[in-house]
């Protein structure tokens, strides 16, 4: 079996059975047990997975966080502007926030886009567009942008 086969194929036994062990695919695929820690070490790479002593876990992280922005947004809506609602007092005057890219921060920006004494700093491209005809100072982190969350994240260098 090909390298791309075998990894597409422990990228499969992850996703159903949420951990895998080195000897376990070593018998499987009838490779050994470096050559396995070394697919788990690319898998790892990407994000797909977590290695542990002696195998690997799902990363259930990457199966959520890559989900497009507007259709996290637009999950339990009502949900998310009650919540930001209820934030808006917690913000004060003259002060410096950071925001992610969660859909439910984007409310809260929202209700904060007429306030001129806030700085805002974000990895957000959404925050940056939602933000971009208001008085809040917007700082970037900058780097490669995910179009599917809108996230700026810094660029693996391999």
């Amino acid at each position: 079996m090909a390298a791309k086969d075998r990894i597409q194929a422990i990228k499969q036994m992850v996703a159903n059975d949420k951990k895998v062990t080195v000897s376990n695919l070593s018998g499987i695929f009838q490779v050994t047990e470096e050559t396995i820690r070394r697919d788990l070490e690319k898998l790892e790479d990407e994000g797909f997975l977590t290695r542990t002593y002696g195998g690997a876990v799902l990363n259930t992280a990457m199966l959520t966080e890559n989900i497009h922005f507007y259709k996290r947004a637009s999950s339990f809506y009502e949900e998310k502007q009650l919540i930001a609602r209820k934030a808006l007092p917690f913000v004060d005057n003259k002060t410096t926030m950071a925001a992610d890219s969660s859909s439910t921060v984007m409310e809260l920006l929202k209700l904060l886009q007429d306030r001129s004494d806030l700085t805002l700093l974000t990895n957000s491209a959404e925050a940056i567009h939602v933000l971009a005809q208001s008085e809040i100072k917007v700082v970037s982190t900058g780097g490669e942008l995910n179009k599917n969350t809108l996230i700026f994240t810094a660029r693996k260098n391999y």
